[in-house]
């Protein structure tokens, strides 16, 4: 019996696909995406972000709020929504084929309406390469509680 569970397991085992090992260069492009994101939300650049974005993606904020590609560049736009400044550390990339997920840390000051928010949270990011080019479909923020 126990010769026929392992044999099972030994099978299913050799079913997983094997994917090729990241490259270093592809943390890095995934690395230099998060900076481009950084950047382009304190300046409010949506050109960049409009690029950044896959046309499926979901903005997830800390305050569980959720946001689809066009509203959530449409309340940078209209100023609705505005970042002031943020820090990352702890940032870390795990690739796995055509797909990355980005977990971090961050401090981000911002302002919603007349609210100013400084916010302690951890994001998760997940891009897929489309069409050869890398673009972050989901992002979820969690705020951290003291």
């Amino acid at each position: 019996m126990h010769i026929f569970i392992y044999s099972i397991l030994i099978l299913m085992v050799m079913a997983i696909p094997v994917l090729p090992a990241p490259t270093d260069s592809t943390r890095e492009a995934i690395l230099r995406l998060e900076q481009q994101w950084e950047k382009a939300l304190i300046t409010a650049d949506l050109a960049a972000l409009d690029r950044l974005y896959a046309e499926t993606m979901i903005y997830t904020h800390s305050n569980g709020s959720v946001d689809d590609k066009k509203s959530y560049i449409e309340s940078l736009r209209s100023g609705k929504a505005k970042y002031e400044s943020m820090t990352r550390d702890e940032i870390s990339v795990q690739i796995f084929g055509d797909a990355a997920i980005v977990t971090c840390h961050w401090r981000v000051n911002s302002v919603s309406g007349d609210k100013v928010n400084n916010t302690n949270a951890r994001y998760l990011h997940f891009y897929t390469r489309q069409k050869g080019q890398w673009r972050m479909v989901a992002h979820q923020a969690t705020r951290i509680i003291p």
